[in-house]
Protein backbone atom coordinates (compact mmCIF):
# COMPACT_ATOMS: atom_id res chain seq x y z
CA UNK A 1 0.00 0.00 0.00
CA UNK A 2 2.82 2.45 0.84
CA UNK A 3 4.76 1.97 -2.70
CA UNK A 4 1.60 2.55 -4.05
CA UNK A 5 1.00 5.55 -2.21
CA UNK A 6 4.55 6.67 -3.44
CA UNK A 7 3.99 5.59 -6.94
CA UNK A 8 0.47 7.82 -6.97
CA UNK A 9 2.34 11.06 -4.92
CA UNK A 10 5.04 10.65 -7.64
CA UNK A 11 3.06 11.29 -10.86
CA UNK A 12 2.53 15.04 -10.76
CA UNK A 13 6.24 15.99 -10.42
CA UNK A 14 6.68 13.32 -13.22
CA UNK A 15 4.17 15.24 -15.26
CA UNK A 16 5.76 18.13 -14.61
CA UNK A 17 9.44 17.15 -15.27
CA UNK A 18 8.01 15.99 -18.74
CA UNK A 19 6.13 19.46 -19.21
CA UNK A 20 9.21 21.32 -18.10
CA UNK A 21 11.31 18.87 -20.61
CA UNK A 22 9.35 19.47 -23.56
CA UNK A 23 8.51 22.96 -22.80
CA UNK A 24 12.36 23.82 -22.80
CA UNK A 25 12.82 21.66 -26.14
CA UNK A 26 10.16 23.93 -27.96
CA UNK A 27 11.07 27.16 -26.41
CA UNK A 28 14.71 27.02 -27.71
CA UNK A 29 13.85 25.34 -31.06
CA UNK A 30 15.14 21.64 -30.67
CA UNK A 31 11.36 20.72 -31.38
CA UNK A 32 10.80 23.08 -33.77
CA UNK A 33 7.56 25.03 -35.44
CA UNK A 34 5.64 22.44 -37.61
CA UNK A 35 7.34 19.13 -36.36
CA UNK A 36 5.42 16.29 -35.96
CA UNK A 37 5.19 15.23 -32.48
CA UNK A 38 4.98 10.65 -31.27
CA UNK A 39 4.07 10.25 -27.89
CA UNK A 40 6.22 6.70 -27.94
CA UNK A 41 9.31 8.73 -29.27
CA UNK A 42 9.01 11.38 -26.78
CA UNK A 43 8.44 8.76 -24.22
CA UNK A 44 11.30 6.85 -25.24
CA UNK A 45 13.23 9.35 -25.13
CA UNK A 46 12.58 9.97 -21.34
CA UNK A 47 12.59 7.01 -20.55
CA UNK A 48 9.15 7.59 -18.84
CA UNK A 49 5.90 5.66 -20.26
CA UNK A 50 3.25 7.49 -22.40
CA UNK A 51 1.00 8.82 -19.87
CA UNK A 52 2.47 11.85 -18.71
CA UNK A 53 3.61 12.27 -22.00
CA UNK A 54 0.16 13.32 -23.01
CA UNK A 55 -0.71 14.99 -19.82
CA UNK A 56 1.92 17.10 -20.91
CA UNK A 57 1.07 17.61 -24.69
CA UNK A 58 -2.24 18.31 -23.26
CA UNK A 59 -0.80 20.99 -21.43
CA UNK A 60 1.14 22.21 -24.22
CA UNK A 61 -1.93 22.33 -26.44
CA UNK A 62 -3.86 24.76 -24.11
CA UNK A 63 -0.58 26.88 -23.98
CA UNK A 64 -0.87 27.23 -27.51
CA UNK A 65 2.64 25.70 -28.46
CA UNK A 66 1.57 22.05 -29.94
CA UNK A 67 -1.67 21.53 -31.98
CA UNK A 68 -3.09 18.21 -32.37
CA UNK A 69 -6.19 16.43 -34.53
CA UNK A 70 -7.50 13.12 -33.19
CA UNK A 71 -5.89 10.14 -34.33
CA UNK A 72 -4.28 12.17 -36.98
CA UNK A 73 -1.14 14.07 -35.45
CA UNK A 74 0.39 15.88 -32.79
CA UNK A 75 2.62 19.03 -34.41
CA UNK A 76 4.56 22.04 -33.36
CA UNK A 77 2.49 25.25 -33.85
CA UNK A 78 4.50 28.10 -35.82
CA UNK A 79 5.27 30.72 -34.38
CA UNK A 80 3.39 33.60 -36.01
CA UNK A 81 -0.04 32.74 -35.70
CA UNK A 82 -2.95 34.50 -36.52
CA UNK A 83 -4.12 35.27 -33.25
CA UNK A 84 -0.76 36.79 -32.07
CA UNK A 85 -1.82 40.13 -31.66
CA UNK A 86 -4.88 39.10 -29.61
CA UNK A 87 -2.01 36.94 -27.73
CA UNK A 88 0.09 39.72 -27.06
CA UNK A 89 -2.40 42.01 -26.16
CA UNK A 90 -4.14 39.63 -23.63
CA UNK A 91 -0.38 39.20 -22.37
CA UNK A 92 0.32 42.92 -22.11
CA UNK A 93 -3.26 43.17 -19.78
CA UNK A 94 -2.30 40.54 -17.47
CA UNK A 95 0.59 41.61 -16.71
CA UNK A 96 -0.64 45.31 -16.36
CA UNK A 97 -3.53 43.78 -13.80
CA UNK A 98 -0.68 41.43 -11.78
CA UNK A 99 1.44 45.29 -10.90
CA UNK A 100 -1.60 46.59 -10.04
CA UNK A 101 -2.34 43.19 -8.04
CA UNK A 102 1.10 43.37 -6.45
CA UNK A 103 1.47 47.35 -5.65
CA UNK A 104 0.62 47.62 -2.14
CA UNK A 105 3.42 44.65 -0.99
CA UNK A 106 5.92 46.32 -3.88
CA UNK A 107 5.64 49.74 -2.16
CA UNK A 108 7.72 47.86 1.37
CA UNK A 109 9.81 45.48 -0.85
CA UNK A 110 12.94 45.56 1.15
CA UNK A 111 15.43 42.40 2.42
CA UNK A 112 18.54 40.75 1.63
CA UNK A 113 16.49 38.61 -1.19
CA UNK A 114 15.32 41.44 -2.80
CA UNK A 115 18.19 43.15 -3.07
CA UNK A 116 19.92 39.62 -4.23
CA UNK A 117 17.17 39.73 -7.24
CA UNK A 118 17.88 43.76 -8.15
CA UNK A 119 21.72 42.95 -8.73
CA UNK A 120 20.65 39.69 -10.81
CA UNK A 121 18.50 41.91 -13.01
CA UNK A 122 20.67 44.87 -13.45
CA UNK A 123 23.68 42.14 -14.32
CA UNK A 124 21.54 41.02 -16.86
CA UNK A 125 20.49 44.82 -18.56
CA UNK A 126 22.70 45.09 -21.04
CA UNK A 127 23.56 41.82 -22.16
CA UNK A 128 19.57 40.66 -22.79
CA UNK A 129 16.94 43.25 -21.50
CA UNK A 130 14.29 41.43 -22.51
CA UNK A 131 15.30 39.10 -20.04
CA UNK A 132 15.38 41.66 -17.81
CA UNK A 133 12.18 42.77 -18.35
CA UNK A 134 11.13 38.63 -17.39
CA UNK A 135 13.35 38.68 -14.51
CA UNK A 136 11.10 41.67 -13.26
CA UNK A 137 8.05 40.44 -13.93
CA UNK A 138 8.58 37.09 -11.91
CA UNK A 139 10.13 39.39 -9.05
CA UNK A 140 6.77 41.40 -9.11
CA UNK A 141 4.75 37.60 -9.20
CA UNK A 142 6.02 36.86 -5.79
CA UNK A 143 3.67 39.55 -4.32
CA UNK A 144 0.78 38.93 -6.82
CA UNK A 145 -1.93 37.94 -4.20
CA UNK A 146 -4.09 36.02 -7.04
CA UNK A 147 -3.61 32.36 -7.78
CA UNK A 148 -5.77 32.71 -11.24
CA UNK A 149 -4.02 35.61 -12.49
CA UNK A 150 -0.83 33.66 -12.04
CA UNK A 151 -1.77 30.98 -13.80
CA UNK A 152 -3.24 33.03 -16.82
CA UNK A 153 0.09 34.88 -17.23
CA UNK A 154 1.97 31.02 -17.32
CA UNK A 155 -0.31 29.64 -19.75
CA UNK A 156 0.28 32.65 -22.08
CA UNK A 157 3.89 33.25 -21.10
CA UNK A 158 5.64 30.33 -22.73
CA UNK A 159 4.38 31.93 -26.26
CA UNK A 160 5.95 34.93 -25.81
CA UNK A 161 8.84 33.41 -25.04
CA UNK A 162 9.51 30.93 -27.70
CA UNK A 163 9.59 33.88 -30.28
CA UNK A 164 12.29 35.64 -28.17
CA UNK A 165 14.33 33.12 -27.92
CA UNK A 166 13.90 31.81 -31.69
CA UNK A 167 14.03 35.46 -33.37
CA UNK A 168 15.86 37.57 -30.71
CA UNK A 169 16.16 40.09 -32.80
CA UNK A 170 12.99 41.86 -31.93
CA UNK A 171 14.45 42.53 -28.37
CA UNK A 172 17.23 44.20 -29.31
CA UNK A 173 14.81 48.07 -29.83
CA UNK A 174 16.88 50.50 -27.37
CA UNK A 175 13.23 51.26 -26.02
CA UNK A 176 13.63 48.21 -24.64
CA UNK A 177 16.89 48.46 -22.69
CA UNK A 178 16.18 52.00 -21.66
CA UNK A 179 12.14 50.97 -20.60
CA UNK A 180 13.97 48.15 -18.35
CA UNK A 181 16.68 50.05 -17.10
CA UNK A 182 13.62 53.11 -15.57
CA UNK A 183 11.64 49.84 -14.34
CA UNK A 184 14.13 48.51 -12.15
CA UNK A 185 14.92 51.96 -11.27
CA UNK A 186 11.18 52.36 -9.86
CA UNK A 187 11.24 48.76 -8.22
CA UNK A 188 14.67 49.89 -6.35
CA UNK A 189 12.46 53.50 -5.74
CA UNK A 190 9.22 50.84 -4.15
CA UNK A 191 7.21 52.99 -6.85
CA UNK A 192 5.04 50.61 -8.41
CA UNK A 193 2.85 53.02 -10.56
CA UNK A 194 5.88 53.77 -12.49
CA UNK A 195 7.09 50.53 -12.53
CA UNK A 196 3.46 49.50 -14.29
CA UNK A 197 3.98 52.64 -16.74
CA UNK A 198 7.81 51.40 -18.19
CA UNK A 199 6.51 48.36 -18.04
CA UNK A 200 3.94 48.48 -20.60
CA UNK A 201 6.35 50.57 -22.74
CA UNK A 202 9.12 48.15 -22.80
CA UNK A 203 6.75 45.57 -23.88
CA UNK A 204 5.33 48.10 -26.35
CA UNK A 205 8.42 48.08 -28.20
CA UNK A 206 9.15 44.03 -27.98
CA UNK A 207 5.07 43.54 -29.38
CA UNK A 208 6.07 46.29 -32.32
CA UNK A 209 9.01 43.96 -33.16
CA UNK A 210 7.16 40.56 -33.06
CA UNK A 211 3.80 42.35 -34.97
CA UNK A 212 6.82 43.27 -37.80
CA UNK A 213 8.29 39.93 -37.93
CA UNK A 214 4.97 37.99 -38.11
CA UNK A 215 3.58 40.77 -40.77
CA UNK A 216 6.50 39.69 -43.14
CA UNK A 217 6.11 35.99 -42.20
CA UNK A 218 2.44 36.19 -42.99
CA UNK A 219 3.11 37.60 -46.00
CA UNK A 220 5.72 35.39 -47.64
CA UNK A 221 2.92 32.41 -46.16
CA UNK A 222 0.31 34.10 -49.13
CA UNK A 223 3.01 34.64 -52.04
CA UNK A 224 3.97 31.22 -51.40
CA UNK A 225 0.38 29.58 -52.13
Amino acid sequence: MAAHRDSVAQRPLLRQHVYDRLLEKLIDGTLAPGMRLRDDELAGMMSVSRTPVREAIAQLSAAGLVETAPNRYTRVTELFSPELPTILDTFEALCALAIANAAPALRSVRGIDAEVMLFRIERELTENPFEAMIMIGRFCGRYVTSPTLVQLIEVAQPRLLRIAAQRPEVLRAREVLSAAERALEALRRCDPVTLGDEFSKGFAAIREGIIGLAEGAWLNAQSSI
